[in-house]
């Protein structure tokens, strides 16, 4: 039964012989990892016919917005629970705390979960899939790129129903290969995952036309709980006239984008993409500045 939970890493050469799959290098939380995959694959080969049918009906995908990425770059990751079979599928907790996600470094064989940047304002209801149908939802992840190497990555949605009855394993999808390689695209916080204030004002400062003079920033603190950076730059331009030009920069995503209504309150935009759509993904930005409290921050780091 252990030999085949192995199986899901080393197709992908991301499991070898003389590792311990629960403890050598890995958190104390592997060995909750482990246990629900063996005891999901003794129930793919031990149970009854009604077991068996109900959890090949499942079908978990894992897809990355890229295969290869610089270092410091998040990941944006879309999970896909498919129904594969004849009876209707819920899955209750599409978020989250619903999924678990463990990445493996191919040379090392390390394997660790990592977590998604938390949303609160994609808290989502039980997601039902018809016959033939999926559901699908985003997550974005700021620490996947700490190191250059090749890693392999999975997802496992904890809790599946079909025809109202609850599966009693995790269904886990198969790892999805994906590179860092050791260009730097952001220096990010170690502890937070945050991109450092310092390098966002630097993308900020390439974008404008000038000397910068003087360099402002707030910190916004929005009820959806991401923090974003407001970037005032005072700009000298050619004709020696000075203006301040405002900065949104989201320090998820390295996203920077300028405000020329600046200090207008409205939608603010999310740094983990919409579900069902493809324009967040791709690094665009819109609407004005939020409602929510505002703290000086400083420059100097």
């Amino acid at each position: 039964m252990i030999v085949q939970a192995r199986g899901l890493w080393a197709e992908k050469g991301l499991y070898r012989e003389e590792v311990s799959v629960v403890m050598t290098n890995t958190s104390s939380r592997l060995a909750s990892y482990v246990t629900p995959l063996a005891l999901a694959v003794a129930a793919f080969g031990c149970a009854g016919t009604t077991a068996r049918d109900a959890a090949t009906a499942v079908r978990v995908v894992v897809e990355l917005d890229r295969d290869e990425y610089s270092l410091g770059e998040a990941v944006i990751a879309r999970v896909r629970v498919e129904n594969q079979g004849s009876k209707q599928l819920v899955v209750p907790r599409l978020n989250h705390a619903g999924t678990d996600f463990i990445c493996s470094e191919k040379e090392t064989h390390n394997r660790r979960y990592v977590e998604p940047v938390y949303d609160g304002t994609l808290e989502s209801a039980p997601r039902q899939a018809a016959p033939g149908e999926s559901v699908t939802r985003p997550f974005v992840f700021t620490r996947l790129t700490e190191q250059p190497g090749e890693y392999g990555f999975l997802a496992s949605i904890k809790q599946v129903v079909v025809d109202e009855e609850l599966l009693a394993h995790s269904v886990f999808s198969e790892p999805v290969m994906f590179r860092v390689t050791d260009e730097v695209a952001f220096e990010r916080d170690p502890a937070s995952g945050l991109i450092l204030e310092r390098e966002l004002v630097r993308v900020a400062s390439e974008a404008v036309v000038g000397d910068v003079l003087a360099v402002r920033t707030l910190v916004l603190e929005p009820r959806s709980r991401f923090r974003l950076w407001v970037i005032l730059l005072q700009v000298s331009g050619a004709d020696g006239e000075q203006a301040t030009k405002a900065f949104l920069a989201d320090p998820y995503m390295g996203r920077i984008q300028e405000y020329r209504s600046f200090g207008e309150r409205g939608e603010l935009p999310s740094p983990v993409p919409a579900e069902g759509t493809d324009s967040e993904a791709n690094g665009q930005m819109g609407g004005d500045l939020p409602a929510g409290s505002i703290d000086e921050g400083r420059s100097d780091r």
